[in-house]
């Protein structure tokens, strides 16, 4: 991909590419396990890693092989001027300017692109597609066990401890190394708050007679996994119109999850499926219909998504996206509903082919 571009290098600033390229993970951020670092590529498929050597141990050296140079991040300038003369790729809006900055002051040739690893990483291999299935039945298992203790005894308990439930039974899988994001429960009008985060510091206590929204995932050694579920507590039944909001958010979810396309259409063009059922009704949601995962790495994965800005980023076989429709009333409630789906052929045609969805989350609504 460089040599046909004519670049002798890139710079990958985003520890995540650098996980998925190298096939390393770390333990430096909460909820994204990556190891924070920088790399070079080079266009002879060798690279330069920066990063504390103490940290690499012989299992990682083994693994990385002498493809891979390790250097502490002290050396980097040093590797830089190296690059004289050279053709080095780099993305400015997610490369810190020091490196532009270095490599023109050793007159190295800068060639502004964006990060090779993206769209071969949202393409995931079969060893990646198959650790998305075990880890979704595992992920399925702690929330069918999750939703029957909720019903059961969810009014009444905190946020925080509904949220803190779901992740213990959730690590009760040996593969579960943590949740990949802050778990969003939010009950009655908190439901409403599109990214709450409840705390045992805030946080409300879950009522009777509400919507109860609970929006997790989990890390796990094989997968990362991104479910939301809104369920209704309580002796009562909802109003006659959040049932039909409800409805429609189920209906936006069940025709983006069987919409057939041709490869290569772009996330937005979908985006709208999800909507139309609300539309109808006069009703929306402010925020992208869907996002892509990574395998344990990401679980908001650029640059895929189904949103109304036009991302230009084409969907093909094999990637992993998120199904979420949702509907809020602030001050009142809330829904959303969020599968993950796979990317899969639907058939093959003279003209090209043709995509569909196959859903990985195994929870019931």
């Amino acid at each position: 991909m460089l040599r046909q571009a004519g670049q002798d290098a890139v710079i990958l600033p985003d520890p995540t590419s650098i996980a998925w390229l190298l096939n390393i993970r770390g333990r430096d951020l909460p909820f994204l396990p990556v190891a924070l670092c920088f790399a070079i590529l080079h266009a002879d498929a060798t690279v330069d890693l920066f990063i504390d050597i103490a940290r690499i141990d012989d299992a990682v050296r083994s693994h990385l092989g002498t493809s891979v140079r390790v250097h502490m991040p002290a050396d980097m300038e040093q590797i830089l001027q190296t690059m004289h003369g050279k053709t080095v790729r780099l993305d400015p809006a997610r490369c810190p300017i020091w490196f532009a900055s270095t490599l023109k002051n050793v007159e190295a040739t800068l060639a502004e692109g964006t990060d090779p690893c993206l769209m071969p990483r949202a393409c995931k291999t079969p060893a990646e597609l198959d650790g998305m299935r075990r880890a979704h039945l595992l992920d399925g298992i702690a929330l069918c066990r999750f939703l029957y203790w909720v019903e059961a005894h969810g009014v009444g308990k905190t946020e925080a401890a509904i949220s803190d439930h779901l992740l213990a039974l959730r690590r009760e899988a040996e593969t579960c190394i943590g949740p990949s994001f802050h778990t969003i429960a939010g009950s009655g009008p908190n439901a409403a708050i599109m990214h709450y985060a409840p705390t045992a510091e805030q946080c409300s206590v879950v009522q009777a007679d509400a919507f109860l929204l609970v929006d997790s995932g989990g890390q796990y050694t094989c997968a990362t996994t991104d479910v939301t579920r809104t369920v209704w507590l309580g002796a009562g039944t909802p109003p006659e119109d959040w049932k039909k909001q409800y409805t429609c958010v189920l209906q936006g979810l069940i025709a983006l999850d069987q919409a057939v396309f041709p490869a290569g259409t772009h996330g937005y063009r979908l985006d709208p499926l999800a909507r139309l059922a609300l539309w109808k009704e006069g009703l929306d949601f402010d925020h992208g219909a869907g996002h892509g995962v990574g395998s344990c790495l990401s679980v908001h994965e650029w640059p895929l998504g189904f949103t109304r800005r036009p991302v230009l980023d084409p969907l093909h076989e094999h990637m992993v996206m998120t199904n979420e429709p949702g509907f809020y009333a602030p001050g009142s409630h809330g829904m959303r509903l969020e599968n993950q789906m796979e990317t899969c052929l639907a058939y093959k045609t003279e003209t090209g082919d043709y995509l569909r969805f196959k859903t990985l989350t195994l929870t019931p609504y």
